[in-house]
């Protein structure tokens, strides 16, 4: 019989990637890594609560589509208690009420359930003055779902969207009419922070240079036996072998970020891209010692050699060990030999990273608290990010916060208030600070000592409506609120602790007991102002060294906070070119 004809590729066969003879034979020379940008969906959504700054007009496509789904969510029915009295058409004629473009950026690797910040938008041509206090109703959100002739958007739903809007507290707290030109067009913006949720697993995805299917059934085996451990994606069902990464044919497969590195995609990649095809322990300590002998030669690629040694595992600790000597090497190769250790289980890594994250003159200080946060969570770890909280840096300070905080360390008081937002205090002998997120989860954090407002005081926000002032004792002090959302005013009576004030501001209080419901935005715009006026105080040191200081605020940069924190001086050699594919829908079987 004759040969069957061979069936050409649907993908392009190019060269392997040009790599240092130390790295041959890695899926980084193998492959392209794309689906790595962020991708956008949108759709139209409902605001409410907004007293009387919303407000169209709205175009006539989507006015019809909201009036739609707002009564395919409950609006007018009688079924439905809350908007039972409520007719789609009355509430978007109201002020009460404003159609916003709602748009959320899916991250690379995001697997199903997991959360995002979600932008919203005043719509061009609306009258709607301020989206502050606002709440997004749930919104599902499209491919293309911002379009005027077709405000659905594509059938498939990736994400839905809901939640508190959170908007500039600078200006949330007085949005009058009067406010700048800035505050008017930032008035109309906010974030709903960790709002999206995903409706589906998005892999990351490795393209095969030279086209194979058992070339491709390879790498799939190399990457799932070294993360079995992590693995938490059935290929199929729940009675399936757990996966990583799956390959989907002769030039691709699919790569699925555990969610033991859900928060850093990059970190987990990066160990992928640089596992060799050979897995046994003699090839890897003969490999180890190939790269800790070029780690350190001027000009080495670090960060790749890093990322190596961390994929030949516990073979490479003899020759990556010796190279966390500061006083033999410069910082560059120690941090690259430190952090490889780490993640490879030395246990004295973790204290030389300690050591690095103290110095104030170490080039790698932030990047080493970070990596001291990627290791599992354990006392010993805690402890040494105790020490932490007490350096000079802000931002390390802050970054050690959140990584005690996420491993819920006894020292860190945490109160959920009102199921708005978290209320982090923490003790410390450092420089008092008050940290406030707007990005993920909403939360408050207090470093310092018997935070306190001066008394006696007079302050107002939210446009005079809200005013702190000196109780008549002279010593405690009253919060009053006179908005027209609660009808009749409200006076409520504190201790000036900073922390009880924020709880009393955020609706707790004794049962039976009128309270306040003011945002976490209002929380937050109002407790900058009140650090800006210098009206708060903390206690830094002890006993007889203790002196009254006045309290800092930081609150989280938008969009540029991890940028900030974990900014750090890049290890020699990162800049290898990445060729990521053009971005679009996920493919149907993640749908």
């Amino acid at each position: 019989k004759p040969d069957k004809p061979k069936v050409a590729s649907r993908y392009p066969t190019i060269p392997l990637r040009e790599v240092p003879y130390y790295l041959k034979d890695t899926i980084l020379e193998r492959t392209d890594l794309a689906d790595t940008g962020p991708f956008m969906v949108s759709g139209y959504g409902l605001v409410a609560n907004l007293g009387e700054s919303g407000g169209g007009p709205y175009p006539t496509a989507v006015r019809n589509y909201m009036v739609k789904e707002m009564v395919r969510h409950g609006f007018g029915r009688a079924s439905n208690d809350e908007f039972a009295k409520v007719r789609p058409e009355e509430a978007l004629d109201s002020k009460r009420f404003a159609i916003v473009e709602v748009r959320g950026m899916i991250p690379p690797g995001a697997r199903r359930e997991q959360t995002f910040d979600i932008l919203v938008n005043s719509m061009t041509d609306s009258d709607t003055a301020s989206l502050a206090r606002g709440t997004l109703y749930q919104t599902d959100l499209h491919v293309l779902g911002l379009r005027e002739t077709n405000p659905g958007g594509s059938v498939n739903v990736y994400s839905r969207a809901q939640g508190p809007v959170f908007v500039n507290p600078a200006y949330a707290i007085n949005d009058k009419a009067d406010a700048s030109g800035g505050a008017k067009r930032s008035l109309r913006n906010g974030v709903v922070m960790a709002g999206g949720r995903c409706m589906i697993d998005r892999p990351l995805r490795l393209q095969l240079r030279q086209p194979q299917r058992n070339t491709a059934r390879m790498l799939e085996y190399r990457i799932n036996t070294f993360f079995q451990n992590d693995a938490d994606m059935p290929r199929v069902n729940q009675t399936s072998a757990y996966l990583v990464a799956a390959a989907q044919d002769e030039g691709v497969v699919h790569v699925y970020v555990p969610r033991k590195y859900q928060d850093n995609w990059e970190h987990f990649i990066g160990v992928v891209q640089h596992l060799y095809r050979n897995g046994s322990a003699e090839f890897s300590a003969r490999q180890a010692r190939i790269l800790a002998e070029e780690a350190v030669k001027p000009g080495a690629l670090l960060k790749d050699i890093s990322y190596a040694w961390e994929g030949l595992g516990r073979p490479a600790l003899p020759f990556v060990v010796p190279l966390m000597d500061a006083t033999t090497y410069s910082p560059e190769v120690t941090y690259a030999a430190t952090r490889a250790a780490a993640f490879i289980g030395e246990t004295s890594a973790a204290d030389a990273l300690l050591a690095m994250a103290k110095r104030s003159d170490h080039p790698f200080q932030l990047a080493a608290t970070q990596t001291l946060g990627s290791l599992p969570n354990s006392p010993g770890l805690n402890r040494m990010l105790r020490e932490l909280i007490e350096v000079p840096q802000t931002t390390v300070r802050v970054e050690a916060y959140k990584i005690l905080a996420r491993n819920r360390d006894p020292i860190i008081y945490t109160k959920v208030v009102n199921e708005q937002f978290v209320l982090d205090i923490i003790p410390s002998a450092g420089p008092p600070l008050i940290y406030a997120s707007r990005s993920a989860y909403p939360r408050i954090a207090l470093f310092g000592n018997r935070m306190t407002v001066d008394t006696p005081i007079t302050f107002t926000a939210l446009n005079h409506e809200m005013q702190i002032s000196t109780h008549e004792d002279g010593k405690n002090v009253n919060l009053f609120y006179r908005g027209r959302d609660i009808g009749k005013p409200l006076t409520v009576a504190s201790r000036p602790d900073v922390g009880e004030i924020i709880t009393r501001m955020g609706g707790e209080g004794s049962p039976g007991e009128r309270r306040f419901a003011f945002t976490y935005g209002d929380v937050v715009g109002i407790l900058q102002a009140l650090a800006d006026q210098k009206k708060l105080t903390s206690m830094q040191g002890s006993g007889a060294q203790a002196k009254a200081v006045k309290p800092s605020f930081v609150l989280q940069e938008a969009g540029a906070i991890e940028d900030t924190i974990y900014a750090a001086p890049a290890i020699p050699g990162t800049g290898r070119p990445q060729q990521d594919a053009p971005e679009g829908e996920p493919r149907a079987e993640n749908r």
